[in-house]
């Protein structure tokens, strides 16, 4: 029997997403593995409303800012991620994607700029 195919669902929200990771087939999935993936630092102030937190602020300042916060949010994001995908395939979806698929940061946000925007 060939081993179920992991599906990743993601839906973010402010400074956290909600993963989930399914196994098995369409007509009898399983769940994996649910979880709550943190994308925001509590130690940098403002992290987590970013464009709130930099509203008043002069755009080369605000830049800077947005820039650390992306930065760091890129890093937690991979790091949750690796994570994710390591504890799905022990808890049973043996074709999950490898952790070492996903991209770093800086490659995933250069695929975003480029990628289209849907209206």
């Amino acid at each position: 029997m060939k081993p179920a195919a992991g599906v990743l669902g993601i839906a973010p929200h402010s400074g956290w997403a909600a993963a989930v990771v399914l196994a098995g087939t369409p007509a009898e999935p399983r769940v994996i593995l649910r979880e709550r993936l943190e994308l925001s630092d509590a130690r940098l102030a403002g992290s987590k409303q970013p464009y709130h937190e930099l509203e008043g602020l002069p755009l080369a300042q605000a830049q800077r800012q947005l820039a650390h916060f992306c930065t760091s949010a890129g890093r937690l994001a991979g790091s949750a991620l690796r994570a994710l995908l390591d504890r799905a395939q022990a808890a049973g979806s043996s074709r999950a994607p490898p952790a070492s698929s996903i991209p770093p940061a800086a490659a995933a946000r250069r695929s975003r700029r480029s990628s289209p925007r849907t209206p």
